[in-house]
């Protein structure tokens, strides 16, 4: 497996339990090589949090760039990230 990558970044709204900053986690790992599988997921500081799965490297690295200060829970749903709670 590959090594993660992981940012903080502010939310943009009452989302979760965010840090003590007001800053979750999203971190981007490769589940599997073969057939190749993608995950980039976003968490606060509790057990809930909103991810999405790919079998394209293209597509997590989009994802994990558009999580950026100010996301909310309905721009990482438009980006197709779902509960992961």
């Amino acid at each position: 497996m590959s090594a993660a990558k992981s940012k903080q970044v502010r939310t943009g709204d009452a989302w979760f339990q965010p840090g003590p900053s007001g800053e979750v986690t999203v971190t981007m790992r490769r589940l599997r090589r073969r057939p190749p599988r993608w995950m980039v997921s976003v968490w606060g500081d509790d057990d809930a949090g909103m991810a999405l799965e790919t079998a394209e490297h293209d597509a997590a690295l989009t994802a994990f760039a558009a999580a950026r200060d100010g996301l909310t829970r309905q721009s990482l749903t438009a980006l197709g990230f779902r509960d992961a709670s």
